[in-house]
């Protein structure tokens, strides 16, 4: 006796749920080098932005000079210095309510006017990150008030071993491979007559997070009838494929009710197709390939 073939299981359909991974806004690049500013002498210096809207973006400051304003709707420093200085690890970030972005870290020398600063104190201050993914790279360098014509000469105790110190500027920077802990960093400077440190600090590196994944629900018709007509009345599961490849769906599950989430769907874009199967283990042909975005 023939077997008697069952319609295939078409209408498979992607519903749009439990996207694990959004969507990523678009990037506004800021660019620019600011100068340097003199002791007792008004500074104004504007970075330029690439990409966004304009007319809605937002500044805001990390690490910003101690004498300079903040401009939301630009992003200028601006203002007075008092006190020759170097300014370092200074950013700026930026959004337009859909798009972000932030600045690489910037530095402003305050040299003196010709005149002797007030204050002739060495001074060292700073806010290093102490955390850090895994592969990322790390920069920091201190701020330091001087006396004018001072021979400045930074050292460091406690360096991590993946990172590298410069002694002539105090940078601190690296990429570091491995998760772990760094601490006790001291970074000091000296002038041959006065000495300063920061306050002892401590990086945590974080192991690099896995690949972001998703997810999809799929659904279909429940077929009715066997491709000779008569009613299919021995219906006992599904089967789901699915892949990369249209031309070759290599991951197969099987089911019994007509509709499955799939996740750890790696971005890209993914293919399936469903089958009805038969209490004979009698197999219908495959649906056509429906396909899905992941993000």
């Amino acid at each position: 006796m023939p077997h008697v073939n069952i319609t295939s299981a078409s209408l498979l359909t992607v519903l749009l749920s439990m996207i694990a991974l959004p969507a990523m806004a678009g990037e506004i690049y800021i660019s620019g080098t600011p100068p340097g500013a003199t002791v007792g002498k008004g500074y104004r210096w504007v970075p330029t932005t690439t990409g966004g809207n304009k007319a809605t973006m937002e500044f805001s400051y990390i690490n910003p000079p101690s004498w300079s304003g903040k401009w939301r709707s630009n992003g200028a420093i601006f203002g007075t210095p008092t006190q020759p200085g170097v300014y370092s690890n200074i950013q700026l970030k930026v959004s337009d309510g859909v798009n972000s972005g932030i600045s690489a870290p910037l530095t402003i020398i305050v040299t003196a006017s010709g005149k002797p600063p007030a204050q002739t104190e060495l001074t060292i201050s700073g806010t290093p990150e102490t955390t850090i993914e895994a592969g990322k790279y790390y920069s920091f360098r201190p701020t330091v008030v001087a006396p004018a014509g001072a021979t400045l000469t930074y050292q460091i105790a406690q360096k991590p071993s993946w990172a590298q110190f410069s002694a002539t500027t105090g940078t601190l920077s690296g990429t570091p491979t491995n998760a772990g802990v760094a601490a006790d960093i001291v970074v000091g400077v000296t002038d041959a007559t006065q000495t300063a440190n920061l306050q002892p600090f401590s990086i945590t590196v974080d192991a690099t997070p896995a690949s972001p994944t998703g997810s999809v629900t799929l659904s279909w018709a429940v077929p009715t009838k066997n491709t000779n007509g008569s009613p299919l009345t021995n219906l006992a599961r599904y089967v789901v494929r699915y892949g990369t490849n249209s031309s070759n769906l290599s991951s197969q599950v099987s089911v019994n009710a007509n509709e499955l989430e799939i996740g750890d769907l790696a971005a890209g874009v993914w293919y399936f197709q469903v089958a009805a199967v038969n209490s004979l283990n009698v197999e219908s042909e495959f649906s056509a390939p429906a396909s899905k975005q992941i993000e």
